[in-house]
């Protein structure tokens, strides 16, 4: 009987975990009303320049490629900048982080009032946990009047992303997940 519980709730841990592992990027997006973004047949990308492009690091090309990629999908082709129907622009930013998270840790003590039983009394545990939060944004700019008209934000613990694999994978799915508000393309 033990068993088929222990093996029971093994299953929906696992389950929960696995759901909250496929969760869906969270992103914020931000659009002007007024353009039409099914008018866009060309984009071309205007990587960061100075100490924004410092910041970007490696993820540079990963970020232009996940661009492409998705671009692609919709149906928009890359030119060159004086061609382009839309600028995309981006840029990262990183920032160390602390989360500090208190619970109660029950710890059993004698209270001679109480009776023979004793009390349960508590300490508050403290857990700490530091790590780096990075901050993909994306910007779409109209050329002709050099306004941003889209912008997608995505924020996410970086710090357990180790491969380039796993950041690549990050990236694709933020990016996936911003550029799902512009919609299928015939």
């Amino acid at each position: 009987m033990i068993g088929r519980t222990l093996k029971a709730l093994l299953l929906v841990s696992l389950g929960w975990l696995l759901l909250a592992c496929a969760s869906a990027p969270k992103v914020s997006l931000d659009y002007s009303p007024e353009f039409r973004f099914d008018a866009i047949k060309s984009y071309s990308i205007v990587p960061p320049t100075g100490a924004a492009l410092a910041q970007a690091g490696l993820a540079t090309q990963r970020i232009e490629n996940a661009v492409r990629e998705q671009m692609a999908l919709l149906g928009v082709a890359e030119t060159t900048p004086d061609k382009a129907d839309i600028i995309v622009s981006y840029g990262v930013v990183t920032e160390e982080k602390t989360r500090v998270t208190t619970y109660p840790e029950p710890m059993p003590y004698r209270c001679y009032r109480c009776g023979y039983g004793g009390a349960w009394g508590g300490a508050t545990a403290v857990d700490v946990h530091e790590y780096t939060q990075g901050t993909l944004v994306i910007d779409m700019i109209n050329p002709q009047t050099k306004q941003v008209v889209w912008r997608g934000v995505g924020t996410a613990n970086i710090s357990g992303k180790k491969t380039p694999e796993e950041r690549s994978a990050m990236i694709n799915a933020y990016v996936a997940e911003m550029f799902k508000s512009l919609g299928k393309r015939d």
